[in-house]
């Protein structure tokens, strides 16, 4: 009819390598808790990307500035070279202007995420001392207000 409970284990046993008892059960355990393990993982911060996004961006915008400066220098105002690097700058200040505003309107997910938000708004590359315009100001607070929901509420 069916084999016998003896006759299963040396089935068993002949057909596995020797695995230790806590070897199975821990093989087991780790099985059952890679997929909630993978499902806890933390996304990460969005901030992060905003603020190299920008920073990457301002610093183009001081390579546009310096180039322009050098052509200036060089050949003088009102040239060609001149015309392409000013346009160049305007372009790039742009492109950074666009970044800030994504940066300013992304919400920081962990607390080191708005410690980075907030140190970048006070770096040379976020306010330094001019501080932000009245359409900016407005952006950061609702920033941190809703971190502050989705982290405290």
């Amino acid at each position: 009819m069916g084999t016998h409970v003896r006759e299963q284990e040396t089935l068993v046993s002949t057909a596995l390598p020797a695995i230790g008892r806590r070897a199975l059960v821990g093989g087991a355990l780790a099985a059952l808790a890679a997929p909630a393990l993978a499902q806890s993982a933390p996304a990460p911060d969005p901030i992060f990307a905003a603020i190299a996004e920008h920073a990457q961006l301002w610093r183009a915008v001081e390579v546009a500035c310096r180039a322009e400066s050098v052509i200036m220098k060089a050949q003088g105002a009102y040239t060609p070279a001149h015309e392409t690097a000013t346009n160049e700058v305007e372009a790039a200040s742009l492109r950074e202007g666009k970044a800030l505003l994504r940066f300013l309107a992304t919400v920081p997910a962990t607390p080191a995420g708005l410690l980075a938000y907030l140190d970048h708004l006070g770096s040379p590359m976020g306010f330094g001392e001019e501080g932000p315009s009245e359409q900016e100001f407005p952006a950061i607070l609702r920033t941190v207000r809703a971190f502050a929901e989705a982290t405290y509420a």
